[in-house]
């Protein structure tokens, strides 16, 4: 019999089932199965939008366990709504037709296999293998159980592989089908979806024994965090010796297990000092094997503790003799595989979300890596270690302040995993996720304050890069790398000065129909400047696009700053109208005299889009987005292949002949993002104008 109706309310994660259907959004390879199981079949499929390499799971709607399958769908989509993992494998969507028979559930890729079938495959893992995977776990374990929610079901087949090559995989943890919600769960209703997670009733439960601590099994104790952590001891202990610490033999029962756990340590020990089993161990890995699998629940280790823990951390494991080899061979090419992990990460920033995500930031400086070292082999456990000195990494609990504003910068972070939240005195609040980064304004400006206070919003892993092998890894770097920290550096302080004018207590919205001006060329009484709240805005001179506003953009700030008749028309094309909202200057001027700031980051805006209208005017036509060159040929018309002075004043005199030199030397400097030669290359203006279509339009 199938689900229930109410059932399958819960079960569907979409709030429209029925469109659009699975055959339009994917493209489905029904010859290439990955796997399966009485649960069902795994295929793999590729996004039609984006070409992405996803699995698809079909799971017939008659055999599914209704219940487990809405666990694991809530769970999925709380941990997504919590900015995910990358250790963690995502849920994109679901697809539950009433006229189908299967539930289709589309997630993340893992093409690596189970940690247990490469564990029978290839044997016992080494101490530096062991303890970066199990880095990969534990941190994915400190995210889940600080979001409030506990797996309780963790064993090696629910540990995926990304690829077969141990060396040069990372770990993805599936299977939320018996997870539960502690009572700290942030279940915010959201306007009354049924697909909201909700906190469950305290559960007692043991799904897979031989993988449960004894307060499960015995069901004295509510499943807690704590047992995942006991869960992770047996699976260390399973990838350094081969062996289950309750089974050494491997022909012991289910039954026989579940009471060798009952029994210990009473009347049960662990062969963690039996030198037959755990000889090749180090002191260390003893150690954090002694402290996962402590009877107390509440002397174990938690995943927090275990990371700051020196075996997990990579400095007292034992290292095997190739590493050691390796250790000397690469050490040539240290400084500069270090500044590609470096370019790396800051080059994935420019990417979406959803892209950052799919690879944690050490996995994609790895794999750029590899271009440097050419025949020489090396795997990503080694290139982690080969980073300590240089990357530190900080964990950080939901709540806790990495830095306040006003203190002194030393040090810029990468966000490896979690969400934070950015705010300044003056109300301005963003949110930074994986992937990105902050900081870098303390280590770009000769003032070295911090300008904002970073607050975790979920449980974080920073990875940290001081002062001095930041200006280290900048010198070595491809010089687009300094281009695209200090291009982002000044977006954010657009941002910033946008959220403080917003903020300004005589802002009055506007409301324009579509077709309708916020502006129009040669006006003479519209002293204001406006911050986009809804709609889109095409902002032109003559009859050509000079750029798209879009909600959060600012317009009009030419005649607040200069004083000067508007010299673009602003024209709301969205079919339900615009809403700004509005600023006078008198009241904008006001505020500039207290924040020279405020003053300084519009000034750097407008004389961008000032540039920007001057190309257009130029070549009569709208601005060259998806030809860079063009619009670059268009100012350097002498084709010198750089922008200078004379080049400059000869575009922006077309545009307004009163431009004097020192306005001239500000355009220069506000396209210029490393030179001091007073010339802009290419690379500048392309990072400038088009590095991100959406940011750049809106400049």
């Amino acid at each position: 019999m199938g689900p229930t109706n109410t059932a399958r309310k819960a079960i569907s994660i979409s709030n429209k089932s029925v469109e659009p259907s699975l055959e339009s959004l994917y493209i489905w390879h029904k010859d290439r199965i990955v796997g399966k199981g009485t649960y069902g079949t795994v295929y793999l499929a590729q996004c039609k939008a984006t070409s992405e390499t996803v699995a698809l799971k079909e799971l017939p709607k008659h055999t599914t366990n209704e219940g487990a399958f809405s666990r694991e769908m809530k769970a999925m989509r709380y941990i997504a709504s919590k900015g995910g993992h990358p250790h963690l494998c995502a849920l994109h969507r679901t697809f539950d037709h009433q006229d189908s028979l299967h539930y289709y559930v589309i997630m993340d890729a893992v093409m690596g296999g189970e940690v247990f079938e490469n564990l029978v495959e290839q044997g016992a893992y080494t101490e530096q293998d062991a303890a970066r995977h199990i880095r990969e776990v534990a941190s994915a374990l400190n995210f889940l159980h600080g979001i409030g929610l506990v797996h309780a079901d963790l064993k090696p087949e629910n540990l995926l592989l990304t690829q077969p090559i141990r060396g040069h995989s990372v770990i993805k943890l599936v299977d939320f089908g018996c997870a539960q919600f502690l009572e700290h769960a942030d279940c915010a209703d959201d306007g009354g979806n049924d697909n909201v997670p909700h906190k469950n009733q305290p559960a007692f439960a043991a799904p897979t024994p031989a993988y449960c601590p004894r307060e499960s099994i015995l069901k004295t104790t509510p499943i807690q965090p704590s047992a995942d952590m006991w869960a992770l001891g047996v699976i260390l202990f399973i990838l350094l010796t081969g062996a289950h610490p309750f089974d050494l033999s491997g022909d012991a029962t289910d039954e026989e297990i579940e009471q060798r756990i009952i029994q210990y340590p009473e009347s049960y020990s662990l062969p963690i000092n039996d030198p037959r089993v755990t000889g090749h161990l180090s002191k260390s890995a003893k150690d954090i094997l002694r402290r996962l699998l402590d009877p107390n629940p509440d002397q174990r280790l938690t995943a927090m503790e275990m990371l700051d823990h020196p075996w997990v951390k990579g400095e007292t494991v034992r290292k095997n003799q190739k590493s050691r080899g390796l250790a000397s061979t690469i050490r040539r090419f240290r400084t500069r595989l270090e500044a590609k992990f470096f370019e790396a990460a800051v080059l994935a920033s420019d990417e979406d979300a959803k892209s950052r995500r799919l690879k944690s930031i050490l996995q994609r400086g790895y794999q750029e890596s590899q271009k440097t070292l050419g025949n020489v082999s090396m795997d990503l456990s080694d290139f982690s270690n080969l980073l300590g000195d240089s990357v530190r990494h900080r964990y950080f609990s939901a709540g806790q302040i990495v830095h306040r504003q006003g203190e002194q910068g030393d040090c810029m972070y990468f966000i490896e995993s979690g969400s934070v939240q950015v705010v300044t005195k003056d109300g301005s609040v963003a949110v930074r996720h994986q992937g990105d980064f902050f900081g870098e304004g303390a280590l770009l400006r000769a003032d070295t304050t911090r300008s904002t206070t970073i607050i975790c919003q979920t449980p974080v892993h920073l990875l940290e890069i001081s002062r001095e092998f930041f200006q280290k890894y900048v010198a070595e770097s491809d010089h687009n790398v300094l281009l695209t920290i200090t291009e982002k550096d000044r977006i954010r302080r657009r941002n910033h000065v946008r959220s403080i004018l917003s903020l300004q207590e005589h802002v009055k919205p506007k409301h324009v129909a579509h077709g309708g001006f916020f502006f129009q060329d040669g006006q003479t009484d519209a002293d204001s400047l406006f911050v986009l709240e809804s709609g889109q805005i095409d902002v032109t001179v003559g009859d050509n696009l000079v750029f798209v506003a879009y909600p959060g953009n600012i317009i009009g700030e030419h005649s607040v700053l200069t004083r000067l008749p508007r010299n673009c028309t602003a024209t709301c094309v969205s079919k339900d109208g615009c809403v700004g909202q509005k600023l006078l200057g008198e009241d904008f001027r006001k505020l500039a005299e207290d924040s020279p700031y405020v003053r300084s980051t519009l000034r750097d805006l407008q004389l961008r889009r000032e540039f920007k209208k001057a190309v257009v005017r130029r070549l009569k036509k709208q601005f060259p987005y998806q030809h860079p060159q063009e619009a670059f040929q268009a100012a350097d018309n002498k084709d010198m292949g750089y922008l200078d002075k004379e080049s400059v004043a000869g575009l922006m005199r077309e545009l307004h002949p009163g431009y004097t030199d020192e306005e001239i030397a500000e355009i220069l400097q506000t396209l210029s993002l490393t030179s001091k030669t007073g010339r802009v290359t290419f690379e500048e203006f392309k990072k400038v104008f088009i590095g991100d279509k959406r940011t750049s339009d809106s400049m």
